[in-house]
């Protein structure tokens, strides 16, 4: 989600399972299930407020004291020069990791096609692990096949 849909996301886009998703940029509204760790952690809120997200004092972030607590939050994780935008790509390229294709991470990101491969071969650290998945599936193929032709 942009740091915009974040700040104003209410409760009732959560059922307890999926997150609804509606882009400030496209429009575009998407159930989209929820991370293990996503859940447990809005499970964990407790909800004061008709937003998720809220100030310490329980009123709507604005954009600048937002991007203020998400500043002194990534410095505390030692983030280096990284934005809150950058979440968005480095979530792309590990469900590219993961094997998702195209259209699903372009569908779970609310992008279109071209845009996901556009992000993925920004944001993608080249550290082997595609290439570890695509070995890993064409050796999976020539077993399956193997395994077939044995059989006839």
């Amino acid at each position: 989600m942009r740091a915009s849909d974040v700040r104003k996301f209410p409760w009732t886009r959560y059922n307890g399972q999926q997150v609804q998703i509606r882009s400030s940029k496209t429009g575009k509204l998407v159930w989209i299930p929820a991370t293990r760790e996503l859940k447990a952690h809005l499970d964990g809120l407790e909800r004061t407020g008709a937003l998720v997200v809220l100030t310490p004092t329980g009123k709507a972030y604005t954009r600048r004291y937002f991007n203020e607590h998400w500043r002194e939050d990534a410095d505390l994780v030692e983030a280096g020069d990284l934005n809150f935008h950058d979440n968005r790509g480095t979530a792309a390229t590990l469900l590219a990791e993961a094997g998702a294709t195209g259209p699903e991470i372009a569908e779970a990101m609310t992008w279109t096609v071209d845009k996901a491969q556009r992000i993925i071969e920004t944001y993608l650290a080249r550290s082997g692990v595609l290439a570890a998945n695509a070995i890993q599936k064409l050796e999976d193929f020539r077993d399956k096949r193997t395994s077939a032709e044995q059989k006839l």
